[in-house]
């Protein structure tokens, strides 16, 4: 036991030491982008994703209900994910994300990921919805790794792929695929496809100021995701308040069917960006 405690100390140290690295990236890159961009980057370099350059912090707390069959005993679980986004370049994203979820056991997940933007949003931003220029794809691949101290010894890979196309300035459609090493029984999204609602539109002189949309203005997103195991749908409500800050709500239910459970959850988030 002393031995699993050990690596999952020096896990939660690799996170973090890599949320170093992009704080110190930050200055470097920003400096550099700033001196090769041509000056219309450089005073438009608000972003989809933050600022060029830049990062965003973002975190969310969830609480699960999970109940099942005549016998089965209704339990409760909790759920928080920290995520750390870097706008390394106009096209190019990174992120670090873990996850630690707990109810009968604990469980940890490290996930690492990569956006990529076919089309540079910052010189695109007059025909843009807040996830990127209209018409114009965003791919982004993930990949990761969860475990139980337990059993350390069992660490299970995860990926994800998903395609985003801002389709006009009040929606955005996507689709994607999860992959899991080894399924557990709440894994019921293998294929996963989502809607974003943007009921209102930047101002020509404030686009991406906030990245989640226009301040004061709510955004929606429902995911639904499924295979032969189960389904699930996540609603998410993001209202940005001010430039720099957006506050999340969100609910979800899932239904799995060997064995069968029921899960529902309501949860809250924040998401905090860079002002320039």
């Amino acid at each position: 036991m002393k031995d699993g405690r050990d690596i999952s100390g020096g896990l939660h140290k690799a996170f973090f030491r890599a949320v170093l690295c992009l704080v110190a990236l930050h200055s470097l890159s920003f400096r550099a982008i700033g001196a090769a961009n041509d000056p219309s980057d450089s005073e438009r370099s608000h972003h989809p994703d933050g600022a060029v350059g830049r990062i965003s912090f973002h975190g969310q707390a969830a609480y699960y209900s999970v109940s099942g069959r005549a016998g089965y005993s209704p339990r409760d679980a909790q759920d928080f994910t920290a995520r750390v986004d870097m706008v390394a370049s106009a096209k190019l994203v990174l992120e670090a994300a873990y996850r630690l979820s707990s109810g009968n056991t604990d469980q940890h997940t490290l996930l690492a990921a990569v956006k990529l933007y076919t089309t540079n949003p910052v010189r695109s931003a007059a025909a843009s919805n807040p996830d990127g220029p209209l018409g114009r794809l965003v791919f982004r691949v993930g990949l990761g790794s969860r475990w139980n101290p337990d059993t350390l010894a069992q660490r299970r890979s995860l990926a994800e792929v998903q395609v985003r196309l801002p389709t006009t300035f009040h929606f955005t459609f996507s689709t994607g695929f999860r992959f899991y090493e080894s399924s557990e029984p709440g894994d019921v999204e293998r294929l996963v496809a989502g809607v974003s609602f943007f009921p209102g539109h930047y101002p020509p002189d404030s686009v991406y100021v906030n990245p989640d949309g226009p301040v004061n203005s709510p955004v929606f997103h429902l995911t639904v995701g499924g295979s032969s195991r189960g389904a699930s749908s996540t609603m998410t409500l993001v209202l940005p308040i001010r430039r720099d800050l957006s506050l999340t709500t969100s609910f979800s239910a899932a239904r799995s069917t060997s064995p069968y459970r029921v899960s529902l959850s309501i949860g809250g988030g924040l998401s905090v960006y860079p002002r320039l």
